[in-house]
């Protein structure tokens, strides 16, 4: 054997350690992926006289890596079909205080959600792990108009407890059936919206 293989031999076995080393450390950050798999809108009064609207996320996240993390905190934007501009809305602090929950629906008649606190994202004591879906109501209010804006863009931010966003965006084509997050989420739906989705 000749120097030249000998010499390409030793670095390429010192690339690999080096690739392993970069390859650990990226694989093993947490990485959370996941979908919408709906977005609630209707209106409230916060206070009483104040018309505000509301959005209730229901992401469904996995992390695509093994090391879990826990969630820190979530932001929602929103954005109408054909603009570029994304709306930060609020973020609805202190719902875990009420044990169930409902909305008015712009189609007509009162969305329920049973069990409400319970079903938070934000009160599951659990880590985003490998494997493991994380899921839950997450609620945001905006300005009063906002809930009637159709065919809406969505971007979540998820944001872990190290401070790194995760985001997930989606868009209401995209949802999943009503009927089964009335499943999942323990959900009352008026009958406006049920009749929609079988039709």
């Amino acid at each position: 054997m000749d120097d030249s293989f000998l010499k390409t031999i030793t670095i390429l076995v010192a690339l690999s350690g080096w690739f392993k080393v970069v390859y650990d450390h990226i694989s093993s950050s947490p990485k959370i992926s996941g979908r919408l798999l709906v977005v609630l809108r209707g209106q409230t009064e916060s206070p009483p006289g104040n018309l505000l609207s509301m959005f209730i996320v229901y992401p469904y996240l996995l992390n695509k890596r093994k090391n879990s993390v826990h969630m820190l905190d979530y932001r929602l934007s929103i954005r109408k079909k054909g603009s570029w501009k994304w709306l930060e809305l609020t973020r609805a602090y202190g719902m875990e205080k009420v044990p169930s929950f409902q909305l008015s629906a712009a189609a007509g008649g009162e969305i329920k959600l049973n069990n409400y606190s319970s079903n938070l994202i934000y009160m599951k004591k659990s880590p985003a792990q490998y494997g493991v879906p994380l899921h839950g109501w997450i609620p945001f209010v905006g300005a009063p108009d906002r809930f009637e804006w159709p065919d809406l863009q969505y971007k979540l931010e998820c944001i872990d407890g190290y401070g790194k966003k995760h985001v997930i965006k989606g868009k209401e084509k995209d949802f999943v059936s009503l009927m089964l997050v009335m499943e999942i989420a323990d959900v009352q739906l008026p009958p406006s919206m049920i009749n929609n989705q079988l039709k």
